[in-house]
């Protein structure tokens, strides 16, 4: 499905509902104006791939929730300003999840979840939200500007924490946890 403002382009893969495709419009990557329009998110599988992700989780797995590989369907082929889309799954127990995406003449995107049961019984469902980055991203090393991690944990105060030191600590838990 396409995304297409004056200041953004892209696309929302109905595979999983993600936004995986957005480039800036009036951007480049250098002040040469052939150069690449800026990329802010790219599709899993893509080099630098980035993408936001939103959906539901059900205590126990009781509840069927969609997932990456659920093909949702939508009401229209473009996202505008004009038009916001709405993203359908129906669980075939009584669940139908709707996800409506609107995005300003800007950058701003809303995105609105809700969940019908018309099944014979309760469900619970709890929704989240992540963006995901597979790879290291190139960063300009800049003295003046943390790239990477920051996080405020406990009485500890700020953590800034590299992409170099994420590589090393891989397999430990240093982020948030939920319990």
């Amino acid at each position: 499905m396409i995304i297409d403002t004056a200041s953004i382009g892209g696309s929302i893969d109905l595979k999983g509902a993600r936004i995986d495709d957005i480039v800036l419009k009036d951007y480049h990557e250098t002040v040469d104006p052939k150069s690449p329009n800026v990329r802010l998110f790219s599709p899993p599988g893509a080099p630098d791939a980035y993408w936001a992700e939103t959906g539901f989780v059900s205590p126990g797995g009781v509840a069927k929730t969609p997932n990456l590989d659920t093909l949702w369907t939508a009401d229209r082929q473009t996202l505008t300003p004009a038009q916001p889309v709405t993203l359908t799954w129906d669980n075939g127990a009584g669940l139908v999840f709707k996800r409506v995406v609107a995005v300003d003449d800007k950058y701003m995107f809303t995105v609105t979840d809700s969940v019908v049961n018309s099944g014979p019984s309760p469900a619970t469902v709890q929704p989240y939200a992540l963006i995901l980055r597979h790879g290291r991203p190139n960063v300009a090393g800049y003295s003046v500007l943390h790239e990477g991690f920051v996080g405020v944990i406990g009485d500890g105060g700020v953590q800034e924490v590299t992409y170099a030191g994420i590589e090393k600590a891989t397999g430990k838990v240093n982020a948030f946890t939920r319990t």
